[in-house]
């Protein structure tokens, strides 16, 4: 949901507070609703779909689910607590390796993402990765040879992804330099990072 502040309310929002009225249009990877928010209306884009979550894995954000007598099959994005794009200011290596387990798990779900970006990596409390935007993801029967090799090199792009979003120098690569450690020696001393690559 994209939406700008309503007043004085934030956009910490309890689910009570939005009233889905009706959908305006729709597609294979969104819907668009008219909703009401603090008796405001509004539009509502959701993305995607997700069959049947166990809302117990992702508490506390989704404990409100836990009860429900069918399983969730969506996840509104603003049910993740200060959720941002995984970026070169937000990264770290220890966080970067959910990021490379995630693509694994996806993989072993029989699923090809097809849309590796840091935009489509979702830095969740500054301690885990969710993975999102699957529109044009793919599933597979089996795990075959082809289907190994794609797998591959998802988790490759994923694995490379970690020296882009370290916020390298816009330059060529010099030998004999660790651009981690200089990123880390920025970090230590507070310097801010070098966007200009990414």
């Amino acid at each position: 949901m994209t939406m700008s502040l309503l007043g004085d309310h934030s956009l910490d929002l309890d689910p009570s507070d939005i009233t889905i009225k009706r959908p305006i249009n729709f597609s294979e990877s969104s819907t668009i609703y008219e909703v009401q928010i603090y008796g405001e209306r509004r539009v509502m884009k959701s993305r995607d779909y997700i069959d049947r979550v166990d809302p117990s894995a992702f508490a506390p954000p989704l404990t409100h689910f836990i009860h429900d007598q069918f399983q969730p099959r969506a996840v509104l994005l603003e049910y993740l607590p200060n959720a941002e794009r995984l970026n070169c200011v937000n990264y770290s290596e220890a966080l970067f390796q959910y990021t490379v387990d995630g693509i694994k798990k996806i993989h072993s779900a029989l699923v090809h993402h097809h849309d590796i970006y840091p935009k489509n990596m979702l830095v969740v409390s500054g301690s885990r990765i969710v993975w999102i935007d699957f529109d044009v993801a793919m599933t597979f029967d089996d795990m075959g040879s082809r289907e190994k090799e794609y797998c591959k090199y998802e988790a490759d792009l994923v694995e490379n992804l970690g020296e882009v979003l370290v916020c390298l120098p816009s330059f060529p690569s010099i030998p004999d330099i660790n651009y981690h450690e200089l990123q880390r020696n920025d970090q230590r001393e507070s310097l801010p990072p070098n966007t200009k690559f990414y």
